[in-house]
């Protein structure tokens, strides 16, 4: 059983890590960098941004939902096919940050305007604190808390979307309650030194 465990256990990857690579990684060719997925990120959050603004969530909500993936797409690479670069470690977290703030203050001002506020400025001096560390030679990278930030952000916008495109109610509690958590694990992610 140990021995079997073992075989699978890898230091250094997150638990997504494991069904990504059984799952998504092998429609991925290896030509395909995880630095090029960030870029895409960055190239299709104006895109999303425009759909939002001009309300139209029935291709917004889709689009942002694999413009936000492509988050775990790119660590996963990084981690498992021994990819990770400085520019990466520098950049995912910028572009993550960039995409899911602009669609907080679009989408999330006019509902959650303080839980938005405070999601969208801690995530700010995320990157801040970030760049601050990195400039004076300290190490800053993603760790466990800083994934599961953006994990309850990105499920928490997901959800405020679809509450708006299909008008569905219920759903404002679950995305606020989400945004919330957010809030704190953003707090301990800046607190462990983690984006």
């Amino acid at each position: 059983m140990i021995k079997t465990l073992t075989r699978w256990y890898r230091p250094g990857w997150h638990p997504q890590d494991y069904p990504m690579r059984l799952i998504v990684l092998p429609f991925i060719p290896r030509w395909i960098t995880p630095n090029a997925v960030t870029w895409l990120r960055f190239a299709l959050t104006p895109l999303v941004i425009w759909l939002m603004w001009t309300e139209q969530y029935a291709v917004g909500v889709p689009v942002f939902g694999v413009v936000a993936f492509t988050d775990a797409i790119d660590g996963s690479m990084a981690r498992t096919r021994n990819q990770i670069t400085e520019w990466g470690k520098i950049y995912d977290p910028v572009a993550d940050k960039l995409l899911i703030g602009s669609v907080m203050v679009l989408a999330g001002l006019k509902y959650f305007l303080f839980t938005t506020l405070a999601v969208v400025l801690l995530d700010m001096g995320s990157i801040a604190m970030a760049w601050w560390l990195k400039l004076n030679g300290d190490q800053v990278q993603s760790n466990i808390w800083g994934k599961l930030k953006m994990l309850s952000q990105s499920v928490g916008v997901g959800l405020l979307l679809l509450a708006i495109a299909f008008s569905i109610p219920s759903l404002f509690p679950y995305s606020l309650f989400l945004l919330q958590i957010a809030i704190v694990l953003v707090i301990v992610s800046i607190y462990t030194r983690g984006v």
